[in-house]
């Protein structure tokens, strides 16, 4: 992948705000690992565009790992973004290097996918203290060759969970059939004994009839799958898999775990966006900066009534603020001829939820459409705006905390991130040309775990809406 962050302070600045709270970023998964990284190494090759970013969703219907624990379905929304030295990957976020064209060298920032369940808790587990996501560090090495990749990883949890590791050796070979490529995949995980215990064991106080005091040792767990790419448009690419894990031995005699072959199945989409490669590496093209400042807004108000004005009012019981700046650049001006720009951006947002809680600080990385086709827009350009991507906020914002509270509903520090904008130059306004790429707007910064649907979000159902005001220009 050969693209590169614009240059310049601001830039760099973002980009490091956003690396440095990557460990945050990661702090919500649950789901199974081996599959899991499967279907993250083959959305690694998946963007038709070196250095390209992509938005979509994966669904899957996978069999939990413990006893009792039946089918699940999860909707993951796919962030995805492949640098020349930085990648976002959906479930990891972390730097790279190429030593050579072929060979490739990580270091990442991942979650551990295997806590128990945050609902519908199986009976094989009810009673135990809860087992939570871990956070690992890691690295990688993978070699692309014409056919595939052959890569290993490893990564050790840092987080205090388990305190435990884990190497992973996998293969992917690509094969074409027609306009569909097939992706056999077979991954080999060594777990340590740490792992095992802390996620399938049973501590002594926890042991009742039926379920036995289980200390596993090390094991050693196998994937196979096959997944399957296709091009539905010239930049949507489908999105389908298979995969089964058959656990070690010291996973499958815990008294907690179902012993059978974990069978998972993925369906999805992603758009790819395309590449900026070229403009940012040498500096063309507008650098877009905007700066606002908000409140959050009463529960009552929720988003499809403040984006159609039936709802404006604020939370004036426990009020909080926010002060946040975002920067960006044009990935597509023009999307298929029609007055529609996609824009990439990245910012970092100040939450004040003083007397209640301490300050936060939150960072978004998202794609916007921008329409700017109304018919007055010879005299007044205006331009409506819709951003998605992926928010995290250490801590969780005192919004989100005390409307969850209120309705015993779990929180998340990751969330979806949508962007509703609607604004006018302000140059047209006050008739002067040389600030016709200043606009000042009204917006919504908007987290949301997608009405509980996704574990990548938390399990959340609920989310916060804050209501700003903003001032965006093009340098």
């Amino acid at each position: 992948m050969n693209t590169e962050f614009p240059s310049g302070g601001l830039i760099r600045w973002a980009r490091a705000s956003l690396c440095g709270l990557s460990v945050t970023m990661l702090g919500a998964l649950a789901t199974p690992a081996h599959a899991q990284t499967a279907a993250m190494e083959t959305l690694s090759d998946l963007l038709a565009v070196p250095g390209s970013a992509g938005l979509g969703v994966l669904t899957e219907f996978d069999r939990s790992p413990y006893r009792g624990g039946g089918t699940r379905r999860d909707l993951t929304p796919l962030y995805i973004y492949e640098g020349e030295r930085v990648f976002l990957r959906t479930d990891r976020v972390g730097l790279k290097w190429q030593p050579a064209p072929e060979h490739t060298l990580e270091l990442f920032a991942r979650r551990r996918f295997d806590a128990f369940p945050a609902d519908e808790v199986p009976q094989a587990l009810t009673g135990m203290d809860r087992r939570a996501n871990g956070l690992d560090l890691g690295v990688a090495w993978r070699w692309r060759f014409a056919g595939g990749q052959l890569y290993a990883l490893a990564g050790n949890d840092v987080s205090g969970t388990s305190d435990g590791w884990d190497a992973t050796v996998g293969i992917n070979t690509r094969h074409q059939w027609g306009a569909v490529t097939l992706e056999p995949v077979l991954t080999a995980t060594y777990r340590s004994a740490r792992i095992n215990n802390y996620y399938f064991g049973v501590r002594p106080q926890e042991a009742r009839p039926g379920r036995p005091a289980y200390q596993p040792g090390w094991g050693l767990d196998v994937t196979a799958g096959l997944f399957a790419t296709t091009p539905l448009s010239e930049r949507w690419r489908g999105i389908a898999g298979i995969t089964a894990t058959r656990y070690s031995e010291a996973v499958r005699e815990s008294p907690v775990a179902d012993a059978r072959v974990q069978p998972a199945l993925y369906l999805g989409a992603v758009y790819d966006f395309g590449s900026q490669q070229a403009r940012w590496e040498h500096g063309q093209g507008p650098l877009i900066v905007r700066a606002f400042y908000g409140a959050a807004s009463r529960d009552s108000c929720h988003l499809a009534r403040i984006v159609t004005f039936k709802c404006l009012n604020f939370n004036t019981e426990t009020p909080t603020e926010v002060a946040g700046l975002h920067v960006g650049k044009t990935f597509i001006e023009g999307l298929a001829g029609w007055p529609l720009d996609m824009i990439g951006m990245i910012g970092v947002v100040h939450h004040n939820d003083r007397p209640y809680q301490r300050n936060g600080v939150e960072v978004n990385a998202f794609m916007k459409a921008v329409y700017y086709g109304f018919p007055w827009r010879n005299r007044v350009k205006t331009r409506l705006g819709l951003g998605m991507g992926i928010s995290v906020s250490d801590p969780v914002p005192y919004d989100e905390v005390r409307s969850q509270a209120e309705r015993s509903r779990p929180t998340s520090r990751v969330l979806n991130y949508l962007d509703p904008t609607l604004d006018v130059s302000l140059g047209d306004v006050v008739g002067q040309p040389a600030w016709r790429d200043t606009f000042l707007g009204i917006g919504v910064s908007h987290r949301s775990g997608i009405f509980a649907m996704s574990r990548l979000l938390g399990s959340v159902n609920g989310g916060s809406n804050y209501i700003h005001l903003y001032l965006e220009r093009a340098f």
